[in-house]
Order: structure tokens, then sequence, then C-alpha cells
């Protein structure tokens, strides 16, 4: 191999481009065998690798890194060679392991017999050695953070708020930088004193940009570390026994619940379900929400925490399910009940922007499952449902499903039997106006085959006065959706109940 070969390989390690001109240099002084000049370059780049680490340091925030940068200053405004200062303090810095330390002293010592002419000169093998070790200790290493930079950074986390921005890309960013100059070994380290900061704060509400700020780190670094979660090092079931919530508040999310192996995964879970400080509660049920809305909490668990909603007040679940069949089934079944005390809950989130949002987001089979509910409370008597289903004509962009619900339940039972409120009907077909106008028809088609399609099986009691006042009450309709409708009444017709003759 020749000596450039040699070289090129060695430079391919190297971390950081800017060091090549210097190492380039140094390859060029070798293969013109000026032995001397590339040693002394060597060394130097070694120096100023060391010394620009601890610059790097300084300014991320280590205080024992400006210190001793301020003694190298010092010296070097003094006229006094650094270059031992410099080691001592990349040492008392951990930026330079024991062995390595021992290297590097052997070679500053070569350094300085080789420095005079007048001495001995390196031979070939001695400055392919040094080279060799700029590139393996320096330069192939980005800066690698110790313990007392991750103290000095945690305790900069939780005592000052300016220390990192409140945006949480200027944060990850600032993470992204760190955590890769964090050896594998140092990372239950962090983790630990990241999550006894995190519980000691956990409660207080004038802390939360804090606890955002660890808890993005913390799950940052679950996510990315390679070493594995069920690494004895990391004790984290030891943590999740003593402190389940800060676990499961600091730690559980969707790219952290994919590595957590299977004991802490059933630890959390089970934790969750047994918690009955509402407080808590509330951070349970948003991680479980982001779990289940990601699609990677696992079956069984979903089925669980489903029914732990079902069995909560509706206020405090409907929210929470991340899964709209399952939030459907929950409305259905509180408004089929029948009990006010249930069903007044479930009317006002319908009228809010998250049931709005549920509504748009279903089918029309749900929509239509839905606004057939509300009618039926309203035709119940239940107050809060009336208001709504009164005010419905003044609303805008309702689902067509739901309107389609609305008609439906004005004109039939849950059971598909007839069980005709004309009045409400007329309110629905007020309501059917504000949707575009062949989207209005093809539902009431669909209303009309419907009624077509029920059967002799079933009758109404209404009289043929009854339905000829109702048309009569259709005229401020639109022309196409009066024409409809009273297609739909005059479908009613037949079914009309008979009394036996006696």
């Amino acid at each position: 191999m020749s000596i450039q070969e040699w070289g090129n390989a060695l430079k391919a390690q190297i971390h950081d481009p800017l060091d090549y001109p210097l190492f380039d240099e140094i390859i060029g002084c070798l293969n013109a065998n000026f032995l001397r000049s590339a040693y002394i370059m060597s060394w130097v780049g070694i120096s100023e690798n060391l010394k620009n680490k601890i610059l790097q340091s300084s300014n991320l925030g280590d205080a024992a890194a400006t210190t001793a940068l301020a003694a190298i200053g010092e010296a070097e405004n003094n006229k006094k060679s650094v270059d031992k200062i410099i080691l001592e303090k990349a040492v008392g810095l951990n930026l330079v392991d024991a062995t390595d330390k021992a290297t590097l002293e052997y070679l500053w010592g070569q350094r300085s017999i080789f420095a005079h002419p007048y001495q001995l000169a390196p031979n070939l093998d001695e400055t392919k050695f040094i080279i060799n070790k700029l590139v393996e200790i320096c330069v192939a290493k980005p800066l690698l953070y110790k313990k007392g930079f991750l103290d000095e950074m945690i305790r900069n986390l939780v005592d000052k708020p300016f220390f990192l921005p409140n945006n949480e890309v200027e944060i990850l960013k600032y993470y992204s930088g760190v955590l890769p100059r964090i050896t594998h070994d140092l990372h239950p380290y962090l983790f630990k004193n990241l999550l006894a900061e995190l519980g000691g704060i956990e409660n207080n509400e004038t802390k939360k940009d804090i606890q955002h700020k660890l808890k993005l780190f913390l799950t940052k670094l679950l996510a990315e570390s390679a070493l594995r979660l069920d690494d004895p090092n990391w004790t984290l079931e030891a943590k999740t026994v003593r402190y389940p919530f800060t676990v499961l508040f600091g730690c559980a999310t969707t790219q952290t619940w994919i590595k957590f192996p299977a004991r802490i995964k059933q630890l959390l879970f089970d934790y969750a379900l047994a918690e009955v400080d509402e407080t808590k509660r509330y951070q349970i049920k948003c991680t479980f929400f982001e779990l289940v809305g990601s699609g990677i909490l696992e079956p069984d668990y979903r089925t669980r925490y489903f029914a732990f909603l079902d069995n909560i007040q509706f206020s405090y679940a409907i929210n929470f399910y991340a899964d709209k069949p399952q939030m459907l089934t929950r409305i259905l079944a509180g408004m089929d009940t029948g009990n006010y005390d249930k069903q007044n809950p479930i009317v006002d989130f319908i009228k809010s922007e998250n049931g709005r949002r549920l509504l748009d987001g279903l089918d029309g089979t749900g929509q239509a499952a839905i606004g057939a509910s509300l009618t039926y409370a309203a035709r119940g008597n239940n107050w809060n449902a009336i208001g709504y289903f009164d005010a419905l004509p003044g609303q805008t962009n309702l689902p067509a499903g739901f309107v389609d619900g609305v008609l439906a339940g004005t004109l039939f039972n849950r059971q598909n039997g007839f069980h005709i409120d004309l009045s409400r009907f007329q309110t629905g077909l007020k309501t059917l106006e504000k949707l575009p106008p062949q989207e209005a028809l093809d539902l009431l088609d669909g209303l009309k085959a419907r009624v077509a399609e029920v059967g002799t099986a079933s009758t109404h009691h209404l009289e043929d006065a009854q339905i000829d006042a109702a048309k009569l009450a259709f005229q401020n309709l639109q022309i196409e959706i009066r024409d409809k409708a009273e297609e739909v009444l005059e479908e009613l017709r037949p079914f009309k109940y008979v009394w036996p003759e006696l």
C-alpha cells in the first residue's frame, strides 16, 4: 500500500471535513519524506483538536471547560507553551481517557525531541504512528460529553428557562446535536437524571415548559439509543415499578412504545387502569390517545383501554378514544338509554367542535345513526336535544348522512317501523334545504324507497287529512324539495292503519 493510499484510508475516518486541509498537508510532507515536518504538524493537529473540543464544551455551557479555556488563554497571553496545559485540561475534562492520555503524553515527549533539528529525527514508522493517533484519538472522534457536562446541561434545563427556547423544533435540534456525542454507556446515567428531574416537577403547573423539554429529551434518548431498553443498565423495570406515572408521563410515546420490553408495557398499562387521581388520569388518557391514534397499541391493550373508557363518565372519556367506531358505539349506547343525564353530555358533544369533527370523519351510515339518535332523544322530550334539533335549519355544512338520519328519525323508530312526527319532518326538510340540491333530492329518494320497503306488517295512525295538512305546510320550501317531500308523504298513505270492522 502506498503512503497516499494509507493516508486516504485514514482520511475517510475523519469526522469533520474542516480537518481535511491540515491532514492533506501532513500526508504531503510524508510523501515528500519530510518526516520531522509531518510529525510536528501531526502534534499541532492533536493540540488544536483538543483545544477546540474544550472550546466547544465551554460554548455548550460546561463551566469546567470555561475555566480550562481561561487557563489556556492566560498561558498564551504570557507567551508560554500551552501544549502540555491543553493536554492536562483535556484529561481533566474527560475528553481523553486514561489509555489515550498515556499515548498522548508519550507523543508530546517525542514531539519535544523531534522539534529540534539538531536532535533525533523521527523515522517513517514513528511518523505514521503519530498520524494514526491523530486520527484515532482526535479527528475521528467528535466531542464526546462526559458526566460533568451532562450534569451541567440538566441543571441548565431545569433552572434556566432561557437555556432553550420554547420551540419544539429548536429544542429537538439542540438535542440532536448533543445526543451523538454521548457514549452509549452514559445513556442510562442521563436517563436516570432526566427522569429524576421530571419526577420532581411533574405536578407543578408552573413548570410545564420545563416538563416539556425534559420529556422531549427522555423520549429522544430512549427512541434513538442503540442500547436496547431491556439492557439491565437502564434499570427500567425498577424505575417503572417505583415511579410508574413519571415513566408513563415522561417516556411513553409513539416513538418509545415500540421499543419498550413487553414487561414494561404490561406494568405501565396495569398501573394506568388502576390510577384514580384525576389529574394523572388525564395525562394517562392523553398518552394512550396518541398510542391508539398511531395504530401501535397492541389489540389486547386497545380492548382493555376502550373498556376502561366505556366505564367512566362520557365527558371524561369521549375525546380520548382516538377511534371513530368506538366513539360512535359509545354515543349510540348512551343515546339509546333514554336517560337524560346520560344523553345531555352526548348532545353537548355533538354540538361541539370535536363532535363536528367526528361527524365529518364518519361514513354516511355512522352519521345517519347519530342524526337518528338525536331525533329520537328530541322526541323523547330531552330538552337539550329538542333545542338543538329545532336549531338545525339555521346550521350550514351539516354532513348529508347526519341530515339523512335526522329525517329518518322523524318517520321511523329504531326497529325501522313507522313512528311519524310530521312537524319534526318539516324541520328536517328545512335542514335539508342547506345541502346541495341534487344531494338533498337523492336523500329524499332514498327515504321514499325506504318507506316503500317497510312492508305491509307496519302501519301508522295518520289520517289523510293530516298528510294533506302537512303538504300545505311545505309551500315555503324550495320547489324541488317540496315536490319530492310530497311524494314521500304519498308513499305513506297505503300504510294507514285500518280499524277492523265490528
